[in-house]
């Protein structure tokens, strides 16, 4: 699974929309569409907002997982 994939995902079971990220995130709806649209993933400079409006670690986001604790 991609980084777009697994936000939208998360978008879609947090009922969230795309234009509430927008909102909260500072990004572009166009832009966000265009990651959904394209299955492109965003660019770094997006990831730590992203990750912070839906609440999951960065981890996740990046790899699809938790960092495991010792």
């Amino acid at each position: 699974m991609t980084i777009s994939q697994r936000i939208f995902l998360e978008l879609k079971k947090q009922n969230k929309t795309q234009k509430q990220m927008s909102l909260s995130t500072g990004i572009k709806t166009s832009t966000i569409s265009a990651w959904n649209k394209n299955g492109t993933n965003p660019s770094a400079d997006y990831i730590y907002s992203i990750a912070q409006f839906l609440n999951v670690s960065l981890e996740y986001l990046l790899v699809g997982e938790e960092k495991s604790s010792p």
